[in-house]
């Protein structure tokens, strides 16, 4: 439950953060809003969070990867996931991912680090 309102807290704060008049998908605030997305779900200062704009893909989502700096329990990457409008989809972090699966393609070789 917990985790929802977090969820909910941070995209209706994206939300009215943004003016209407803002391009969603202008690549520093596709940046800005990875950071506060990462920041608040991973409870890290977002001073402590770097990203970085790759290039979209054929169906027009725009992924930002990350990282956390200095993050105690080792390594911690992550990335944010827009659709062609700028608006967040969904978000991944290496502390969730568990094992290492049978074959791992190069997009996907970020999501496992240790493998």
């Amino acid at each position: 439950m917990r985790y929802l309102l977090s969820c909910v807290v941070i995209l209706v704060g994206l939300s009215t953060a943004l003016s209407a008049n803002e391009d969603l998908t202008d690549p520093i605030t596709l940046m800005n809003n990875c950071e506060r997305i990462a920041s608040g779900r991973l409870g890290m200062p977002i001073e402590d969070v770097r990203v970085e704009l790759q290039t979209a893909r054929v169906d027009g989502s725009i992924p930002v990867n990350g990282e956390v700096l200095g993050y105690e329990g080792g390594e911690l990457t992550f990335q944010c996931n827009f659709d062609a409008k700028g608006m967040p989809e969904n978000f991944w972090n290496s502390k969730d991912i568990v094992g290492c699966p049978a074959d791992i393609s190069e997009a996907d070789r970020w999501l496992f680090p240790r493998c």
